[in-house]
């Protein structure tokens, strides 16, 4: 996914300490610090919520990401679908679909 943004201010920085998961297995502990845009514009497309930011893993740094799309356990409680758009070393996420619980 190639992300566009505009000189937008984030509307949320959320960041802290979770859980990645795969389907229903879960995958990595990981820190994570997000930064969400509202109507952000991809691709000549306005969505309502575009969510970017990095993920590292906590005690193993040398998890292969993927390019598949893995779920975000945020501490608050919401969670995100993302994928990776760079992971070396962080991963550099993005998600169009927004938080949910």
């Amino acid at each position: 996914m190639t992300v566009k943004k505009k000189k937008i201010p984030a509307v949320e920085n959320p960041s802290g300490k979770g859980w990645v998961f795969k389907d229903t297995r879960s995958f990595a502990e990981v820190f994570y610090q997000l930064q969400v845009f509202e109507n952000a514009v991809i691709n000549s497309t306005t969505v309502k919520q575009l969510i970017t930011g990095k993920i590292r893993t906590v005690g193993n740094p040398n998890i292969l990401w993927g390019a598949e799309q893995l779920t975000l356990h945020l501490d608050d409680n919401r969670k995100l679908d993302f994928i990776c758009v760079n992971f070396e070393p962080e991963c550099d996420i993005s998600s169009d679909t927004g938080f949910y619980h």
